[in-house]
């Protein structure tokens, strides 16, 4: 629940700052399940530089965990939005899809590291690349076009696709829970933010392309 908060504010390339948690526990959780449920985000928190600042626990018919994640810039100009990206532009994506991680590690510096070196639009990849791609499209107004066999993938992709009974491919594409960043560039920054991305260690993909046309 913390990564998922933290990776919407890595796609903004924002800095991190607190964390609110909400903990509620029902009578068959022991306190050690719940020290050690709280002992998982405190580690996220200082491998992101995060400060959990305070929250609640309370008893409940059933187990419910709700993060609040705040982050910030120096200025409004430094954050990037879904709503930018236009036609022409690349679309990359970090990481590889599909593989569905258990202990997600959201794209922080990858996202401070792209934001300044030219993107104009970027989302997290947490409901699938196919789906967020959607979102951003919609945002801008604009149609991304996806080559689905450019997805980066690897082992824990074919794992994920076997288990689901589809394609490499269909997994990379809509499994969801990646939480990496799909970005959209201009063609003359592009290797720019490229080697922004490697210089964070993270291999930057291009997977297709933005033109204009009805939204989607």
């Amino acid at each position: 629940a913390l990564a998922g908060g933290l990776s919407d504010i890595a796609a903004m390339g924002a800095q991190t700052g607190e964390a609110y948690v909400a903990l509620g526990i029902p009578s068959h959780v022991s306190e050690r399940q719940a020290l050690e449920l709280m002992l998982g985000a405190e580690e996220l928190a200082e491998l992101t530089g995060t400060t959990i600042a305070g929250g609640d626990v309370v008893s409940a018919p059933g187990l419910f965990a709700s993060v609040t994640v705040v982050g910030w810039a120096e200025r409004d100009q430094k954050l990037i939005g879904r709503d930018g990206a236009r036609g022409g532009d690349l679309v990359g994506v970090t990481g590889t899809l599909g593989g569905r991680p258990r202990r997600p590690l959201p794209r922080l510096r990858e996202g401070r590291a792209i934001a300044p070196a030219g993107a104009h639009a970027m989302i997290d990849i947490s409901d699938g690349l196919a789906t967020d791609a959607r979102h951003l499209a919609q945002s801008s107004g604009v149609v991304l076009k996806i080559d689905l066999d450019q997805l980066p993938t690897d082992e824990r992709t074919q794992v994920t696709a076997d288990a689901l009974g589809v394609s490499a491919w269909e997994a990379a594409a809509t499994a969801g829970e990646d939480y990496e960043l799909c970005v959209c560039v201009p063609r003359k920054r592009a290797d720019r933010v490229s080697a922004a991305c490697e210089r964070v260690g993270t291999k930057l993909t291009w997977v297709g392309h933005v033109s204009e046309g009805w939204p989607g």
